[in-house]
């Protein structure tokens, strides 16, 4: 399309200097001026495209709001994938770890309680039993608690982050979970 530009504006440019002398006719100049606009409407059209395609190429590119690792993938290179594709494939952060559990709504209102009484604001640590039995060497600390109690188990869910630079634990594991306080 560039080259069609140059070579048009080039015919324009020698129809003009030949109408000066009366050797062509000024129709053919104005022939030769609607091809030039045409070659240049030609590249606009080319260019808009070339913007089109590198915009749906980027588009390809995938990444992940979380660093972690990845499980089995749903899909290849080269795959097609649309919003209704469903999972591609399931990344799960592994440094820090975030551990669920429940916690009877009882043992929070007994430790919401003493904290008030003695001032202490700082919140539990909490500790890991592996399953092999062993106490993991990391302390967490919890991170968040639910506005919601399980009415059935009349507990409520409690999340802790806990540093894994050694990756021991593993999403799904099952540990045992202890909540000291500070003091």
């Amino acid at each position: 399309a560039q080259a069609n530009v140059t070579n048009a504006t080039q015919q324009l440019a020698r129809a003009k200097d030949l109408v000066r002398n009366q050797n062509i006719a000024q129709s053919t100049v104005d022939t030769r001026q609607a091809e030039e606009g045409q070659a240049k409407a030609e590249l606009l059209a080319a260019q808009a495209a070339l913007r089109s395609a590198e915009i749906n190429l980027g588009y390809t590119d995938i990444t992940a709001p979380i660093a972690g690792r990845i499980g089995q993938a749903n899909f290849t290179v080269g795959n097609l994938v649309s919003p209704d594709s469903g999972v591609l494939a399931t990344i799960v952060s592994q440094d820090p770890i975030y551990i669920t559990f429940p916690v009877a709504q009882r043992i929070i209102t007994d430790f919401q309680q003493r904290q008030a009484a003695s001032g202490d604001k700082s919140p539990p640590i909490v500790r890991i039993r592996l399953p092999n039995g062993q106490m993991y060497k990391y302390p967490g600390k919890i991170d968040f608690l639910d506005v919601q109690v399980a009415t059935s188990t009349d507990t409520l869910t409690v999340r802790a982050e806990i540093p894994n630079p050694d990756r021991i634990l593993v999403d799904g594991q099952s540990v045992g979970v202890i909540a000291e306080a500070d003091k």
